[in-house]
């Protein structure tokens, strides 16, 4: 048996066993009030033995979850995210039902009080007794359930600084490639790593989520905890985010480039390749209109295409990057617009 198919199952068994807490939870609250010292006595003992195994369970539910998302591979991002936000509703449950228990107990305690006072006096009837007993308990019902709303939503405000249940963002994603780097973070930083209403936890969980390959594996030792994440972003941001390395691959890669061939495919693949780079390198403080840059981009067109557009842009005049890529851009996209019109439409 696998690593991760264990972990599927310890956690598989801890949820079932929360589960079966909570609905014994869910029947201990709506049980009527007893008018006997020893049936509150019972309900007590009762509430009391279920909030710490709900209490119990829960913590194991999430100590299984941080397990299984870090056991989870770079290609399970949606079922890591299905994870951690099922066992986020389950566990939000088992705080609501504990906060009912409590407040249950707290009922059953003074109703068994005032059942000893009652008792206590010899000159009232039974029956007086017991009218006042049944307005009580009905007291107490209406008492119940105003004040557990109320600490409901302060204790799932409490358990949401720790697990948030991750809404669905669209993300880049980063493989380690080091020219991708500050467009990845500059998508996260906006949408996940600022926002405050994600707990370090659950902006961790993203993190992990959207990194593979070589950045993955970079941070792939840390646990799944608030201190980690800040952790986990100083080890990519000084990896992979050293402004002159990622420079100088731009530069090695726009030299690297093949000739583009008379194809409008592949004059397309050029132009959106040089047109990245260059916008990279502007992010990164960089003149991306120097002299050299001419001179390599001029290398990778085909000769009867440079014959255009120097025909275009007249001889004389002195080709700029920005210039040179503009003129063939327009270019390629004449080039496409005319096979599209000539393309036979299909029947």
């Amino acid at each position: 048996m696998s690593n991760l198919t264990y972990i599927k199952s310890v956690r598989t068994r801890f949820r079932n066993s929360l589960e079966k807490e909570i609905s014994i939870a869910e029947q201990l609250t709506s049980e009527a009030f007893q008018e006997y010292i020893t049936d509150c006595e019972k309900q007590i003992t009762s509430c009391n033995i279920c909030i710490e195994k709900i209490c119990g369970n829960k913590e194991k539910v999430q100590s299984q979850s941080e397990k299984m998302c870090l056991s989870l591979s770079e290609s399970d991002d949606e079922l890591l995210t299905k994870v951690v936000n099922d066992d986020a509703d389950l566990c939000d449950i088992a705080v609501e039902r504990c906060v009912q228990l409590r407040r249950r107990i707290e009922m059953l305690t003074a109703l068994k009080d005032q059942i000893v006072q009652k008792s206590m006096k010899q000159d009232v009837h039974e029956s007086p007794l017991m009218a006042e007993l049944v307005q009580l308990r009905k007291d107490m019902q209406d008492i119940i359930l105003l004040q557990s709303k109320v600490e409901i939503k302060q204790e799932n405000k409490q358990q949401n600084m720790q697990t948030v249940k991750l809404p669905k963002l669209e993300l880049l994603s980063f493989n380690g490639d080091k020219t991708k780097w500050y467009e990845f973070w500059g998508s996260f930083e906006s949408s996940v790593h600022t926002n405050s209403q994600l707990s370090d936890v659950d902006k961790f969980n993203y993190l992990k989520g959207k990194v593979n390959g070589a950045a993955r594996e970079a941070i792939s030792g840390l646990a799944l905890t608030k201190e980690n994440y800040a952790v986990a972003v100083g080890i990519l941001k000084e990896r992979f985010g050293n402004v002159q390395e990622v420079v100088k691959m731009h530069y090695d890669r726009l030299i690297s480039l093949p000739p583009a061939s008379s194809k409008v495919s592949s004059l397309r693949q050029l132009v959106d390749t040089v047109n990245q780079h260059l916008r990279s390198l502007k992010v990164l403080g960089q003149n991306e209109n120097q002299e050299i840059f001419v001179s390599v981009l001029w290398s990778k067109i085909p000769d009867d295409v440079l014959l255009q557009l120097q025909l275009n842009n007249g001889v004389t005049e002195r080709w700029s990057v920005t210039n040179l890529i503009e003129r063939l851009n327009d270019y390629v996209v004449a080039r496409e617009r005319v096979e599209k019109k000539t393309m036979p439409e299909k029947k």
